[in-house]
Order: structure tokens, then C-alpha cells, then sequence
């Protein structure tokens, strides 16, 4: 009995013992559990807040970048001081970054300017490359520096064609026509109002232009050309007359009020005058004996001959002279005039040409030399504009005017159906054109007409014949309108003679980032308005209306037809202020006749190319224009020939495709564009 009694006692302590070591080893193990998951907390800890240091490093570097490129596109940070910043750290990698910090708010993480929290930028420039290399580098925390490099390339201005460079430019070499006023209404910062002359010029004594614009006398190159004036001319700009063109004139002149320009560019001191005249039909006439009589001079003009003699005369008191010695002042730059020395009775040898314009002046009149030198610094506007046309490149003044092959290969215009065809125009007639969009008009539900997705272009070609809106425009019967889509470019190919009568071509939405084409293929012709077909005291009858309005289709149809534009209107009721583009272009490929007719306006650019311009057959002809009340013009043009044959009217002042003189405020915008952004972890690799 007492034997199992002190079993059971023992039993009882082992039971005892192997609890405890239970206990223990629960406990122990308890505490590895424990210990590996504060390890792994605090592991996992780390990593995310390492993480998300290096996420919030990307994300301050990424907005550093993104607000440092807009601040420099909207010239916050200017190019002037982007440029003198980056040049005074040149590429030298021991320059010292610049900190970028958030002003008083400093609570963005990398923007703190402390030492674990700062994103710096170096400014590196490369002239030959024409590139600013912009390194940033942000810090948070304890996380991996963040790098990234932005790159920006000074950039062309935006592309445009190289046509309509000027107000007319005019090719033809006959007798020019163009009874008008030109070019009025200019800002002041424009510099595209200018007339080119690339043949001779001859002036009628029935015309009566004004022209505001600069006639640049251009002439073909390499050959005599002369601008005859006969009568009736008021020349309110400058008049430069290049390398080989002359100036003509008979008994009697233009009324001058700009300066004159005879510039030798090429080094020749060919004479300035002629007495040769320009025939009707082109070519000169009469010979080369230098004894035209006089000219009306004004007293604030100056006559600057550069590389150019006055006279072959051995003296200066000839006829010339003594038609312009009374304008104040001329000039005389590197032109050998008699040879004898600066005074009253004298034009001087000035030398050689000089950069430094006032160094080498002579006058015509008793004015001391000193006089002129202070007067005519390297400052003064007419030689500054001596300077400017001083030159052999006539690339830098205008661009070659382009034949109806290079219209094609570098624009893309057609010449025939077929050329259109190949470039994916489909074919519909323009009378169901005009009926559709009449129909829809009418009934309140106008809208332009446009590509079957309403993105791409929209190519047709649209026949010809006679197409007629109404029988007859006037104050209570209103033209049919045609609408086309602003926001898409628009290619209407004619393939046939067309007269259009009382048919209107509005753009609803015009803007310059897309153009509506009017293209006459080789040999067809174009009227455009009847004189039966349209009442002076009604409506517009025909034409092209392209600039923004800011109306939508049916409300364009309600103005037109509503009288908000009638061509008695004043041209600001038009729209017509030389600041607004419009978006038409008109084009006729190679002999080519457009006549126009009363009640029609052109807002567009009306170009008339040739396949050889040795052999000119495209004429533009105004007839029974008799007030700016029956003919409105507001575009460009570049003629072959153009005829006017009765009357006279306006073209103010448009602004070419490519003119930067179209807002009353200055645009922000940097010439530098993003090339590339690269991200690397090393300041050694610059991501390239």
C-alpha cells in the first residue's frame, strides 16, 4: 500500500516537471514568433517608407521637370535668362546645382531645401547643338537620389508656305491695271505690307491707285526692268528699287510721300532713271538717254542711293536733279555720282560700302557733312531699311514664285482631275452641293458640309458648268450658302469652266490651323457673279467668306441672308481690321481667266500659278467695279495679270498665312521645345 502511494507521488512531480518544460518551450517558441515578427514589421517597415520615399522622389522630380518646362513655355522663365543662366554654368560639372524650392509653403516632400529633402537643376548650354540640357536631382529621405534630364532644342517657328509673303505679288510684265487702294489699315508692327514687282511696271493715266504698302521693285534678275509712272499714282509707303530696275517717268508723276530706294546690291553704280518706257503689252520702248524732267517730291522724304549713280552726267544740274533736289534729304552710300567732293553743286564718291551706315554720307544740299552724320546715325529708320534691303540674297526679301509643278510636287495642289483622283478626291456635283445645303439652310438645320468622318480632310472634285443660286440677289431674295467645316482642311477641285452666280462659300469655325482650297485646273476659268443676276442695293451675291465670326451655320446663314452683311456695309462690319486671317485659298493652276464681277467678296488668298512664266496666259479681270460698295477684297494676292477695267476699289491690308502682327497682346511662348526627358539613378550617367 505504501509502495503505490509513492508512485502515484511520483507520477504526480513528473506530470509537474514536463508541464514547466511545456510552459517553457510554448514560451520560448512564443518569443521567436514574436521576435521574427517585430523583424518582419520592421523589415516591412522599412522598405515601404523606403519605397515610398523613392515614390515621392519620383513624383517631386517629375513635377519639378513638368513645372520648370511650362514655366519656360510661358515665359516665366524668359529665353533671354534661361540662356544667360545656363551659359553662366556652363557645362563644367563643378558648377553648382540650383536649389528649386516652393517659396513660404514648404511642405512638399524633396522641396525642403534640407539636406535629406532637395530637388536642384543645372542649366548646361550648347550653342553649336542650339540645345539647353536641364539636369534635376531629387532627395528624400534616405532613398536613392532621383535624376532626370531635359533636354530642349531651339525650335523653328511653326511652318507655313512660303506664299503670300506680300500684300500683291505680282509677276506679270505688262501693263498693271489695279486700280485700287491697297494696303490701308495696317498695324503698326506690320512688316509683310509690301507690293513685289518681278517684270516691269507701267502705270496708266486713266488709274488712280493709292497704295499704303511698300513697292518693292524686284524685276526679273540679270535684266533691265523699268517701272514706268504716268499719272494719277499716290505712293504712301517706300519705294526700293533693286539691282537692274529703273526708274521712268512722263511729264508728269506720282505724288510721293515714302522714301525712295535705289539699291546696287550687287556692286554695279548702274544710273537710278531712265527714259525708257513700258509698253501696253509688256517690253520697254524708247531709249536710255537719262532726260526724264521731274517728280514731285514731299519735304519729309529721303532718297537713298546705294551702289547706284544719280547721272551719267559730268555735272548735277540736269533734269533729275533738279526734279528731287528740292526732297530732303539724299543720300548717297558707296555711289559714284560725279566724283567731285560733298557741297551744293557737287555729289561726292562716298567710297565703299560700310556696315557702319552713317560713316559714309554725302548730301546733295549745303548742309555740313557733320550735320548729316549726327542726323543719319546707324539709328535712323530709312537707313535701317537700307540695310535691310541691302542684300544679294532676294531669297531674304521674297521667295521665288513658285510654278504649278512646284505647287504640286511641294504643296500638293493638283494640276487635272486626274493628278486630284490620285490624291483621293471623289467626285460630286457642286449643283447637288448647293441644293443639299440650301435645303438643310431653309429649315433651320444648317451645317457645313464635311468628310465622312469629320476628321479627315474632305477631297472633291465638283465639275462645272453654270451654277446659279437664285435668279437674282437683292434686298429681298438671298443667295444660296455652302458651308465648310473650319476644323478640317477642305479640298474643292474644278475641273470644268464655272460661272458661279449667286453662290456663297462660308467656313463656319474658321481658324489659320486649317485652309479651305478653291482649285481651277489647267486652262478652266471662273466668273463669279453676273451683273443681271445681282441688285446693287441687295445682298452679297457671290463669293468666299473665311474669316472667324463666331457664329454657327444656321446663325451664318441668318446673317447673310439677313442682311448683317451687305456689301454697303463698312469694311469693320466685315470683320475686315488687318488682324484677322482668313482661311480661303484660291488657286489657279496654269491658264486660268477669273472675272469678277459686282456683288462679290473674296475674303482669301487668290494665287495664279503658271508652268512657265515666260509665257503668261492667267489673268485676273475686275469689271464695272465702280465703289468698294460692289467689290469687297480683304486677302493676298499673287497675279500674273491683272486687269481692272473700269472704277476703283479696296484691299485693305490682310495679313499673310505666316504673320505674326494678328493679336492686340503679346504671346507667351518660349522658341524652345521639349527634345527628350530621361530618368537615370547614377550622376554620372546624363541618360543619354
Amino acid at each position: 500500500m505504501m509502495k503505490m502511494i509513492m508512485k502515484s507521488k511520483k507520477r504526480r512531480a513528473d506530470k509537474k516537471g514536463v508541464i514547466l518544460v511545456t510552459v517553457l518551450f510554448i514560451l520560448a517558441l512564443a518569443m521567436i514568433f514574436i521576435s521574427c515578427a517585430l523583424l518582419l514589421t520592421s523589415a516591412t517597415r522599412s522598405r515601404v517608407y523606403d519605397r515610398a520615399e523613392k515614390t515621392q522622389a519620383r513624383l517631386t522630380l517629375t513635377s519639378a521637370v513638368e513645372t520648370f518646362y511650362q514655366a519656360v513655355q510661358m515665359q516665366e522663365i524668359d529665353d533671354k535668362h534661361l540662356i544667360e543662366v545656363a551659359q553662366a554654368t556652363s557645362d563644367d560639372e563643378t558648377k553648382d546645382w540650383i536649389d528649386l524650392n516652393m517659396g513660404t509653403v514648404n511642405q512638399v516632400p524633396g522641396m525642403r531645401n534640407t539636406k535629406d529633402s532637395k530637388t536642384q537643376v543645372r542649366l548646361v548650354y550648347k550653342p553649336g547643338e542650339q540645345k539647353v540640357y536641364a539636369t534635376f536631382r531629387t532627395q528624400v529621405g534616405d532613398a536613392q537620389t532621383e535624376y532626370a534630364q531635359l533636354v530642349l532644342k531651339e525650335g523653328e517657328d511653326e511652318k507655313y508656305p512660303d506664299l503670300f509673303a506680300a500684300q500683291v505679288d505680282y509677276i506679270g510684265d505688262a501693263g498693271n491695271n489695279f486700280r485700287a487702294s491697297i494696303g490701308a489699315g495696317a498695324p503698326s508692327g506690320a512688316s509683310d505690307n509690301f507690293i513685289v514687282y518681278r517684270g516691269n511696271y507701267r502705270s496708266n493715266q486713266s488709274e488712280h491707285t493709292t497704295a499704303y504698302s511698300d513697292m518693292l521693285f524686284l524685276g526679273k534678275k540679270n535684266t533691265p526692268n523699268v517701272a514706268y509712272f504716268e499719272n494719277n499714282e499716290h505712293m504712301r509707303g517706300n519705294l526700293i528699287f533693286m539691282d537692274d530696275y529703273y526708274y521712268s517717268w512722263s511729264s508728269t508723276c506720282p505724288d510721293l510721300k515714302g522714301n525712295v530706294y535705289f539699291l546696287g546690291a550687287k556692286g554695279g553704280k548702274d544710273v537710278a532713271f531712265t527714259t525708257q518706257k513700258v509698253k501696253d503689252n509688256g517690253g520697254l520702248e524708247g531709249g536710255n538717254d537719262f532726260s526724264a524732267t521731274r517728280t514731285y517730291a514731299q519735304s519729309t522724304q529721303t532718297w537713298i542711293f546705294v551702289n547706284r549713280k544719280f547721272s551719267d552726267s559730268s555735272s548735277n544740274t540736269g533734269p533729275q536733279f533738279s526734279g528731287i533736289k528740292n526732297a530732303s534729304p539724299a543720300i548717297f552710300l558707296s555711289a559714284s555720282a560725279y566724283g567731285g567732293k560733298p557741297s551744293s553743286t557737287k555729289l561726292g564718291d562716298s567710297g565703299t560700302w560700310s556696315s557702319d551706315l552713317y560713316s559714309n554720307i554725302y548730301s546733295a544740299g549745303s548742309t555740313k557733312f557733320d550735320s548729316w552724320k549726327n542726323a543719319y546715325s546707324s539709328d535712323n529708320a530709312a537707313l535701317k531699311n537700307a540695310s535691310m534691303y541691302y542684300t544679294t540674297d532676294r531669297s531674304y526679301l521674297v521667295k521665288d514664285y513658285p510654278t504649278s509643278s512646284a505647287m504640286y510636287s511641294d504643296y500638293g495642289i493638283p494640276r487635272t482631275s486626274t493628278e486630284a483622283s490620285s490624291k483621293g478626291f471623289t467626285s460630286k456635283s457642286l449643283s447637288d452641293i448647293v441644293n443639299e445645303q440650301h435645303a438643310l439652310n431653309t429649315t433651320g438645320k444648317a451645317k457645313p458640309i464635311s468628310s465622312s468622318d469629320g476628321v479627315s480632310p474632305l477631297k472633291l472634285i465638283i465639275g462645272g458648268g453654270t451654277v446659279t443660286g437664285v435668279s437674282k440677289v437683292n434686298s429681298a431674295t438671298a443667295p444660296k450658302v455652302v458651308f465648310l467645316d473650319g476644323n478640317i482642311d477642305t479640298y474643292l477641285f474644278v475641273s470644268d469652266h464655272l460661272n458661279l452666280y449667286n453662290v456663297i462659300f462660308a467656313v463656319v469655325g474658321a481658324n489659320d490651323k486649317h485652309h479651305q482650297y478653291f482649285i481651277l485646273a489647267q486652262g478652266k476659268n471662273l466668273k463669279l457673279s453676273e451683273d443681271d443676276k445681282w441688285d446693287s442695293g441687295g445682298l452679297i451675291g457671290t463669293g468666299f467668306l473665311s474669316i472667324p465670326r463666331g457664329y454657327s451655320a444656321q446663325q451664318y446663314y441668318n446673317a447673310i441672308t439677313g442682311g448683317t452683311f451687305k456689301m454697303s456695309n463698312s469694311a469693320s462690319t466685315f470683320g475686315h481690321n488687318g488682324v484677322n486671317k482668313p482661311t480661303m485659298n484660291i488657286y489657279g493652276m496654269g491658264g486660268n481667266q477669273i472675272e469678277v464681277k459686282k456683288g462679290t467678296i473674296i475674303e482669301g488668298y487668290v494665287g495664279l500659278f503658271e508652268a512657265n512664266y515666260s509665257s503668261i496666259s492667267s489673268t485676273l479681270t475686275i469689271t464695272n467695279i465702280t465703289s468698294s460698295a460692289l467689290f469687297r477684297f480683304y486677302g493676298r494676292l499673287m497675279a500674273t495679270v491683272v486687269k481692272n477695267t473700269s472704277g476703283d476699289f479696296d484691299m485693305p491690308y490682310c495679313p499673310g498665312p505666316g504673320s505674326k502682327v494678328t493679336e492686340d497682346w503679346p504671346e507667351y511662348k518660349s522658341k524652345y521645345r521639349a527634345l527628350s526627358v530621361k530618368y537615370f539613378y547614377n550622376s554620372e550617367d546624363t541618360g543619354d
